[in-house]
């Protein structure tokens, strides 16, 4: 239940983060939609591509995707790199990051 709460609240700022960022709805969307359906895919092609950079690599925000599973399943650590906490705390953390800057671009955006 936890995982669906944690996942939910990282998308959604997320989504507030691209609509304040985008100003075209329809590219947003497409980018939410790649994001939800590839960012998982995305990461961990990103992650086997700069493999010695693993330790770094592995604390991007499309890596936060895998909580959904992760916290479930624990044999998707081998995909996310992270330990359930790292990727609880990372998803907090990068929710955090993006509800900030959503909120500064949407407050000083010109409508």
């Amino acid at each position: 239940m936890i995982e669906i709460f944690l996942y939910t609240i990282f998308i959604v700022t997320l989504s507030l983060l691209l609509i304040s960022l985008v100003k075209i709805d329809a590219i947003v969307i497409l980018i939410g939609l790649m994001l939800g359906f590839l960012g998982a895919t995305f990461s961990n092609i990103f992650t086997s591509l700069f493999h010695t950079w693993d330790r770094v690599i592995r604390w991007n925000p499309l890596n936060m995707i895998y909580i959904i599973n992760q916290l479930s399943d624990s044999k998707y650590f081998k995909y996310s790199l992270l330990n359930n906490m790292q990727l609880v705390l990372g998803t907090i953390g990068y929710a955090m990051i993006f509800l900030v800057i959503g909120y500064w671009t949407f407050k000083n955006r010109r409508v």
